[in-house]
């Protein structure tokens, strides 16, 4: 029997009278039927089928609306992803544009505080300093109107402090500088600096504190300022025969400080909010002033200390401040005997030379009416016509001011220190940046000291004898000392003040060859901290410590081959430096 499928298919022959339609794509078809006889003859009826066959779903109209539509929406994605790639980068660029803003506003703010600090510290300093003299040589007028302008100058000079503490530490700038010491001396010196006000306004104020020393790492200066602005808050708040105490206490590793007083006390609502800056409680009395950043300030400092602090009422009334502090135990330090010695009659007699120079004539006149009685002084207004007054004269030590038209102080020093003629003078710098990074850039330069103003006459006085003392010494010692140290290819010359290294000659400073002649004095012993401090900056070094891993530096830079592994100048962690014998030591 015959069929066809009427899509341009010819006629095919079934077997069995079967037919098999699986594979027929989709679409509409006519099966066509014709059957023959056992004769072989064939009926002329045809018999016809329509068939439909339909496509598998996957081909379907509504398949491929589905397939248009994710293809639609894959394209939406990738231009949303696009789109949003080009957004976040837009956004990225515009927060490095601010950032950047924001950064140079930064930087502009600083210079602002510093060139702010500059102009109001130097007429401070003529201030307090010719008033602090009048009234040590006429007591009879501590009590009356001069007293109240001294009080508040130095109320004016701790905002100007307060302000760049605040903005040093807004600027992330601030950093510790731990020594690790007795904390109880410290801490008793600040208490009883407000003895006076105390007696004065007939207040109860009492110290309780271990007999035993407490030694535990941290930075002096700000110790000192946590302490000073919660017992200033607590004068501040406390009436005139109130009371007020300072406890101290070990409690198993933690040093806890417990401030006490009787004033106004602090609402329970603000005793988190006191901590934040600018924040002024309401009780505030209207003639206390304040900027309300000396507690946020306190508080910063003692997270940097890894300490905790925290307020609560003092019953019947006033608050409690508590203040907790880790102790840090460090390895015991083998104390060398440093014992100083003591000036001869010859140097009593002999007068130095300073050269002062700074553009602020009554600064100049101010600094050398204090010095002028006991050394002789040369002055200049700026760094160039320092220069010019050394080619003629001959001096012992500079005095010079930073901030200077034409040349500043930090050029002037440089200049000096490159020139083999001068570079033994020592320099010391005035300046109204309180900011260390300000110090060490003078430092970075050679300078031996460096003072901030203002600056009390006998401080200047003091530096400057343990200066000129610890040169004439120096040049003393070293008639008694082999006069050449040879450190592998270097030799130093202890007599004219200078490294030679390959034909090549460095000038050391004043004070990296006091280092140096003790590191040889003692060489191959291990030599402490305060001795090497002792060494440069006699009695009352203290706060040095920074200061001389500078100068260790820049002395490394010198006599090593390379500074960054030095095989002669060893560090001793923990302990201090060593300058190794023979033929040096491998890093």
């Amino acid at each position: 029997m015959p069929i066809k499928l009427q899509r341009n298919f010819d006629w095919v022959y079934a077997d069995n009278n079967k037919v098999n339609l699986s594979m027929l794509p989709a679409g509409d078809y006519t099966l066509s039927v014709k059957a023959c006889n056992s004769q072989g003859i064939w009926s002329p009826n045809i018999k016809e089928l329509k068939i439909n066959i339909l496509p598998p779903l996957w081909r379907t109209w509504w398949a491929y609306t589905i397939y248009t539509c994710i293809a639609m929406c894959l394209i939406l994605l990738v231009i949303r992803s696009l789109r949003m790639r080009h957004k976040q980068k837009l956004i990225l660029q515009t927060v490095e544009i601010e950032n950047e803003k924001q950064q140079k506003i930064n930087d502009m703010k600083l210079q602002f505080f510093a060139n702010i600090s500059h102009e109001l510290r130097t007429p401070l300093s003529l201030i307090i300093n010719p008033l602090e003299e009048f009234l040590e040589n006429h007591p009879e007028h501590r009590k009356g109107i001069l007293d109240m302008v001294k009080q508040n100058a130095n109320y004016l000079l701790e905002l100007i402090n307060q302000l760049l503490d605040f903005r040093k530490l807004d600027a992330k700038a601030e950093s510790l500088k731990c020594k690790h010491d007795n904390i109880l001396i410290i801490l008793s010196e600040i208490f009883y600096s407000f003895d006076p006000i105390a007696q004065k306004r007939s207040i109860n104020y009492t110290l309780t504190c271990p007999q035993h020393s407490v030694f535990m790492d941290f930075d002096y200066d700000k110790m000192r300022k946590i302490c000073t602005n919660i017992l200033t808050n607590a004068f501040k708040f406390t009436p005139n025969k109130g009371s007020i105490s300072m406890n101290i206490e070990v409690k198993e590793s933690n040093l806890e400080l417990t401030f006490a007083d009787t004033g106004c006390g602090i609402e329970d609502e603000n005793k988190e909010k006191i901590f934040q800056r600018f924040y002024q409680s309401s009780k505030n009395p209207a003639n206390s002033g304040g900027s309300g950043i000396g507690l946020h300030i306190a508080s910063e400092y003692i997270k940097m200390h890894h300490g905790k602090i925290s307020v609560k009422d003092n019953h019947p009334c006033g608050s409690i401040f508590l203040i907790t502090f880790p102790l840090h135990q460090n390895s015991e330090v083998i104390e060398e005997d440093d014992t100083i010695k003591m000036q001869s009659a010859e140097e009593e007699s002999r007068q130095s030379t300073i050269l002062l120079v700074d553009d602020n004539y009554d600064f100049l006149k101010f600094l050398s009416e204090s010095l002028s009685k006991q050394y002789h002084i040369l002055k200049a207004s700026n760094g160039k016509q320092a220069l010019s007054i050394l080619k003629k004269e001959d001096a012992d030590l500079i005095i010079s001011d930073v901030m200077m038209p034409e040349m500043d102080g930090l050029e002037l020093c440089s200049n000096i220190k490159k020139d083999i003629r001068y570079s033994h003078i020592p320099i010391i710098l005035l300046t109204a940046k309180a900011s260390e990074e300000h110090q060490l850039e003078g430092l970075e330069t050679g300078a031996d000291d460096y003072i901030t103003k203002p600056f009390l006459p006998p401080e200047l006085v003091l530096r400057v004898t343990a200066i000129l003392k610890r040169t004439y010494r120096m040049e003393k010692e070293k008639t008694q000392e082999e006069h050449i140290l040879r450190l592998g290819s270097h030799e130093v010359l202890f007599d004219y003040g200078i490294v030679r290294f390959q034909g090549n000659e460095t000038s050391l400073t004043a004070k990296e060859l006091a280092l140096l002649l003790k590191l040889h004095e003692n060489r191959g012993r291990i030599v402490t901290f305060d001795a090497l401090c002792n060494a440069a900056w006699g009695d009352g070094y203290y706060g040095y410590e920074n200061t001389l891993m500078v100068h260790i530096r820049h002395l490394r830079e010198k006599i090593e081959e390379d500074p960054s592994h030095p095989q002669w100048l060893l560090t001793v962690r923990g302990l201090a430096y060593r300058l190794a014998e023979g033929k040096g030591e491998k890093p």
